[in-house]
């Protein structure tokens, strides 16, 4: 039924159809966790290796000296806001059960950084050992070679 909806109203290929679907049944035990004592973090790294066209995030092209400066300053006030987030979630009985950076390309950060914000993070919330933590990756694939 959801397949014809995607197929006859959306013009979704069969091949895209079945990856939502897989992705569907992969995500349903993950969203079986989502209760009204959960909640998710999101962590926006707004800067990338260059600024998209059809980007509608807020980002800073990291290429340049200003926001190369501005990088790590950001990093340090993200862990502060951590702090203050987490001053209103005590006593509400809320449960961070995952955790996501995004909002540009996160994986811009040095590990050292991206420490920082999850050590900041541990600090201010309980993390279980099975709260999820999502990192999206730029990757850029190697040159063919002939």
């Amino acid at each position: 039924m959801v397949a014809r909806e995607f197929e006859q109203h959306f013009y979704v290929t069969q091949e895209k159809i079945e990856l939502a679907l897989e992705t569907a049944r992969h995500e349903a035990p993950i969203l079986r966790e989502v209760t009204d004592d959960t909640f998710s973090l999101y962590i926006s790294i707004p800067f990338c290796p260059s600024r998209c066209s059809y980007c509608s995030f807020v980002s800073h092209d990291i290429t340049s000296k200003r926001a190369k400066d501005i990088l790590p300053v950001y990093v340090d006030r993200l862990c502060e806001e951590l702090e203050q987030i987490s001053q209103k979630v005590k006593g509400t009985g809320l449960r961070l059960t995952t955790v996501y950076f995004g909002g540009g390309t996160p994986s811009l950060l040095s590990p050292a950084q991206i420490a920082q914000i999850l050590e900041t993070a541990a600090d201010c919330f309980t993390l279980s050992p099975d709260t999820e933590v999502t990192i999206c990756l730029l990757y850029t694939s190697p040159s063919p070679t002939r």
